[in-house]
């Protein structure tokens, strides 16, 4: 049997992972469930991935900056 996590506890879940990194995190506004980073090179007019891949969140926060 699969366990599937509703979208208020999966939220939830994740928030609390973010709060682990940033304790002023309140809300996540959007989220990416998988994107990578790319870095361009003007020289070769080319996109190359650089290893970093996972999820994204954009949250809200009490703090200065309120946005990440």
């Amino acid at each position: 049997m699969q366990f599937e996590m509703d979208s208020v506890a999966r939220n939830a879940a994740n928030l609390k992972m973010i709060r682990y990194e940033d304790s002023k995190a309140c809300r996540i506004i959007t989220e990416a469930s998988h994107v990578e980073i790319y870095k361009f090179d003007p020289a070769e007019k080319k996109w190359t991935r650089i290893g970093v891949a996972g999820s994204a969140f954009i949250i809200e926060r009490v703090e200065e900056p309120t946005y990440r």
